[in-house]
């Protein structure tokens, strides 16, 4: 029984590893895309690490900035209010969503939504 056990929780580990391994290689393949602004390939490698990993507060952030770039504030706000669902003290996205809202003229203070 105890061998059977040890080798669920390596199978566990194993799949878990994988997962993170590749959640990090779809986001450092999209940051140095994006870096090359090459931007619909870094959006979907940003995509495939959230596929990975919906809670990637990170991943959320910078398509949001990706979205923000292009002109995209709808989808931007979308993103970074995300990043904060998965990460609250994710001071980027914060102050990201602050600045669209404020660009938007609503105040974000006074809807207490960044507090």
């Amino acid at each position: 029984m105890n061998a059977l056990r040890c080798v669920s929780l390596l199978l566990v580990a194993a799949v878990t590893w994988g997962c993170a391994e590749k959640k990090d290689n779809f986001m450092a393949t999209a940051q140095g895309l994006q870096a090359r602004t090459l931007y619909g390939p870094a959006e979907t490698e940003y995509r495939r690490a959230l596929k990975e990993d919906p809670t990637n507060a990170e991943a959320h952030y910078r398509l949001g900035a990706l979205a923000d770039r292009l002109g995209n504030t709808v989808g931007a706000e979308k993103e970074y209010r995300a990043a904060l669902g998965a990460n609250a003290q994710h001071a980027a996205a914060r102050t990201a969503l602050a600045d669209i809202l404020v660009k938007r003229g609503v105040g974000a203070r006074r809807d207490g939504e960044l507090d």
